[in-house]
């Protein structure tokens, strides 16, 4: 993507750092010393107003024309410093969630930022399921949402803290990727392009060879579909792990990229799978299932 065709900052050895759960950091002299610079910043379940350890900030975003204003969106709150991360000020405005990960800054609007709200620090998808972008041109507060070609139901993906990007065409283009999908979405003033989610596995459809499988989830992946207790599933052929989980995700499509990876389809590293007492965390994805599972007798965890 082609870099910003704009000036090289004033200070060449002046430089930002946000780290996750810690602070935001600057250097004056290239990186030999660093100080923290976050009087402002607040974060819920932090008792000291003025704790220097602890933010979670996500992404940190600069125009470079303009070194000294900072953009961050961290957890919980989008936050703005005009003089280098001396002191912040909150910027949420009317977003629906002030949660998120991306931020970045138009290529030839300073005052320029887009943002992308999650639900919450627990459930991470698009507020009531409508993937939105917001947008600032005030410097101030955020309030102008993008237009509403992206979707506006059942969208259950995350846009991540690096996955968000601009251009340096006149009209700057700003483009985003979701959990959900392989290909990036564009967003430009003029119009925006996307699809809906798509499934990362076969449809989810009755047919004369479904079986009924009984699926227990951990609590944080029922609290995010949401289900109460145990689930049944009709899968069709075979019950293997891949069609169980192709079944979950049409099921739940708020649980795509969740519980897997939605280009590999590989299981997430934390998750674990047991049936009839047996782990199953290692067994191919197409293997068949315990014979107790594929009749109902037995759930698979």
């Amino acid at each position: 993507m082609p870099a910003h065709d704009i000036p090289e900052p004033s200070d060449p050895q002046r430089f930002f750092i946000a780290i996750s759960a810690a602070r935001v950091f600057r250097t004056e002299d290239s990186g030999t010393m660093w100080r923290a610079v976050n009087r402002g910043l607040r974060s819920q379940n932090i008792p000291g107003p003025n704790a220097e350890v602890g933010h979670c900030v996500h992404p940190i975003a600069m125009h470079p024309s303009r070194p000294g204003v900072l953009s961050v969106q961290k957890h919980w709150d989008v936050m703005r410093s005009d003089d280098a991360g001396e002191s912040w000020q909150e910027i949420s405005g009317n977003l629906p969630s002030d949660f998120g990960f991306a931020i970045d800054v138009h290529a030839h609007e300073p005052d320029t930022i887009y943002v992308v709200p999650i639900k919450s620090d627990s459930e991470h998808y698009p507020p009531d399921g409508k993937l939105r972008v917001y947008r600032s041109r005030t410097g101030e507060t955020i309030g102008r949402r993008s237009p509403t070609a992206l979707p506006q139901s059942d969208c259950y993906v995350d846009v991540l803290r690096r996955a968000m990007a601009v251009d340096s065409l006149d009209s700057c283009g700003v483009y985003f990727g979701t959990t959900g999908r392989r290909s990036t979405q564009q967003l430009t003033p003029g119009a925006v392009g996307s699809d809906r989610p798509r499934s990362s596995g076969r449809p989810f459809c009755r047919g004369p060879d479904a079986a009924m499988i009984r699926v227990v989830m951990p609590a944080h992946l029922r609290k995010l579909a949401p289900v109460d207790g145990e689930v049944k599933l009709e899968v069709e052929g075979r019950a293997t792990q891949r069609s169980v989980l192709d079944a979950i995700e049409a099921r739940y499509p708020m649980l795509r990229g969740t519980i897997r990876d939605p280009v590999t389809q590989k299981p997430r590293d934390f998750v674990r799978f047991f049936a009839c007492e047996q782990n199953l965390s290692h067994e191919p994805l197409d293997a068949p299932l315990p014979e107790a599972v594929a009749t109902g007798a037995e759930p698979f965890w």
